[in-house]
């Protein structure tokens, strides 16, 4: 890859922009109040697909019919919370 093209530049400036988020994760490592607080804050928030799979069929279901596609109709597991909903669809309990 040559010096000047646009890749070049993109792979050097999102290792900067890496190593300042190292940067940062050490220096907030370094006071605890800080860190804890942060570390606090990330184990509140959702990193599942839950609702990222919600929206998608919600859009789904209004783009299907258009596209002569029939909705899935609600209420499978997919759509529900919890290991147990999911087990007793699948075993028949």
């Amino acid at each position: 890859m040559k010096r000047n093209t646009p890749g070049a530049n993109s792979r050097k400036e999102r290792f900067g922009r890496q190593l300042v988020g190292l940067d940062r994760a050490l220096r907030l490592h370094a006071e605890p109040p800080a860190w804890r607080k942060l570390m606090l804050n990330a184990m509140n928030q959702r990193f599942d697909w839950r609702e990222p799979a919600r929206r998608y069929l919600d859009l789904y279901r209004r783009l299907a019919p258009a596209a002569g596609i029939p909705a899935p109709a609600g209420g499978h597991a997919h759509e529900r919370t919890g290991r147990l909903a999911r087990t007793a669809e699948t075993t028949g309990a």
